[in-house]
């Protein structure tokens, strides 16, 4: 009973300090492609659907910080728009770093194949 009681308390206290979660979210492009900025793209394919307030903050962020309005380009999945970028049907991708695992099981080397060309972390409160 007191090893339940103590294991209980830990979880409690591990739930006051994580009292917010960070998303890495990135936009990339082929590792090969002559792209090495985000001004330099007019449009970015996204799951919306999937991941919409996500890809709204980071496209939103793109435009105070770079002034840039990117239009996006609705697919799928992130492995959908995985596969149009590495295949050459579109330029550039919106990557949710919480979903680059799923990716990592259908494609041994997709880091290699991807280039960042940016960053914006998203901390949201978790209650």
């Amino acid at each position: 009973l007191f090893a339940f009681k103590s294991l209980v308390d830990v979880a409690n206290d591990m739930n006051k300090s994580a009292s917010y979660s960070e998303i890495k979210m990135s936009v990339v492009v082929p590792a090969d492609s002559s792209i090495s900025d985000v001004t330099e793209l007019s449009s970015v394919q996204a799951p919306i659907n999937a991941d919409g307030s996500n890809i709204d903050a980071l496209i939103s962020q793109i435009k105070s910080d770079k002034g840039v309005d990117l239009a996006t380009e609705t697919v799928d999945s992130y492995q959908a728009a995985y596969e149009n970028l590495i295949n050459g049907s579109s330029q550039a991708m919106v990557l949710n770093s919480a979903y680059s695992s799923l990716l990592e099981l259908s494609y041994d080397d997709y880091e290699s194949n991807l280039k960042t060309i940016y960053t914006y972390k998203i901390k949201k409160s978790v209650s």
